[in-house]
């Protein structure tokens, strides 16, 4: 029998991201999936009810709350900097995120007393000059804290778990536990009179606004070298202080009729563009979860992606992967770009290609391996 205890206050953050979805999806499948005599117990900072009776309508089946008297940004602070947390009895912690209440423990004299987290990007290695100075100290101080107390370290794919081994003493602690697709995010019905009503075009390809402008301006000029008619829908939200990306499309010439940015949109709305577009065009951080990766899999579209690793992990090589190296990305991108609206034979095979790899995995074995982990330690 064991009572989980999952930090999931970053479901309060006021702009969502990858890993405020995967915190929701694992926590959603780790109820599921508990067995006779476990359950699954939520932690959250100080919040008004209002916010609180949604957190618990969007996590049906948790045990209960355990509500901390501290707001969300003086949790944050001490535990990123490893203040012991005796707020909180000793127990099984798991947490989405690297922000865990980290303190010194005997796991073998108490067995159901552990601690462990989640690490998502390894760009404090691959791509330090992405990070502000403030943030790279703050990953820094979570990781000498998870070196010194965690009792595992949960990653999604296997680059990233070499990256941890090369950069820290985690040694055996670390576990992979990929991430799944969200099958919600596919549309039912009359799609394309969704599509209409929303006043999305009837052929179009999509990518993110929240690609680093790197790979914001690398994305757009393989775009203008495919010389297509469709145009590319530019969706999510972009980090503060990101370049915007509306000054990277006028920088790259393009014009609105050619790229389109919509921001922000819902559920509903992502479902419809999943489903309807010709192609996802995704590049994403050299470590990146992939999550956009499997919504469009599942919905039968085909991906573009650059050949890294971590995303082969992911596509199983289905879709259009680009090699890193040999020819330019941006000439295979766009040579990629032109298939999916030329070659109508090419995007129905892609997109069966992904629809079957995105079946291999499912939300309920990622969080089964997390129960069997948690066990392992006891």
């Amino acid at each position: 029998m064991t009572q989980l205890r999952v930090v999931i206050d970053n479901l309060f953050d006021a702009d969502p991201s990858g890993v405020t979805r995967y915190t929701t999806e694992i926590t959603r499948a780790l109820i599921r999936t508990a067995e006779n005599g476990d359950s699954v117990t939520g932690v959250i900072a100080s919040h008004p009810q209002q916010l609180i009776s949604r957190l618990e309508a969007q996590l049906p089946g948790l045990d209960r709350l355990i509500r901390l008297p501290a707001s969300s940004s003086q949790l944050a602070l001490a535990w990123n900097m490893g203040i012991p947390p005796r707020l909180l009895s000793d127990g099984t912690t798991h947490s989405p995120t690297m922000l865990a209440p980290f303190f010194s423990h005997n796991r073998l004299l108490e067995p159901g007393v552990q601690t462990v987290v989640t690490l998502h990007s390894g760009a404090i290695w691959t791509a330090p000059e992405t990070l502000s100075r403030r943030e790279r100290m703050r990953i820094g101080r979570l990781l000498k804290l998870t070196e010194r107390y965690a009792d595992a370290i949960v990653v999604t794919h296997h680059e990233l778990a070499h990256l941890v081994d090369q950069n820290t003493r985690m040694g055996d602690r670390v576990q992979v536990v990929p991430v799944s697709p969200s099958r919600h995010l596919v549309a039912r019905g009359s799609v394309a009179g969704r599509a209409r009503e929303l006043g999305y075009p009837d052929r179009f390809l999509i990518a993110f606004a929240s690609e680093r402008p790197a790979s914001l301006r690398l994305l757009l000029a393989a775009y203008a070298q495919a010389q297509i008619d469709e145009p590319l829908l530019l969706i999510g939200r972009q980090d503060p202080g990101q370049t915007p990306a509306s000054r990277i499309i006028a920088d790259s010439g393009l014009n609105a009729d050619q790229v389109r940015l919509l921001g922000e949109v819902d559920d509903e709305a992502l479902a419809v563009l999943n489903t309807r577009a010709n192609a996802l065009v995704y590049l994403g951080d050299a470590d990146a979860l992939g999550l956009p990766l499997f919504d469009a899999m599942v919905a039968r579209t085909p991906v573009i992606y650059p050949e890294s690793e971590s995303l082969l992990e992911v596509t199983g090589g289905a879709g259009l992967g680009v090699p890193l190296e040999g020819s330019s990305l941006v000439d295979g991108m766009a040579a990629a770009m032109r298939t999916v609206v030329t070659d109508k034979e090419a995007v129905k095979r892609l997109g069966q290609e992904g629809a079957d790899r995105a079946r291999s995995f499912t939300w309920e074995d990622s969080a089964r391996a997390i129960w069997a982990l948690h066990r392992s330690l006891t």
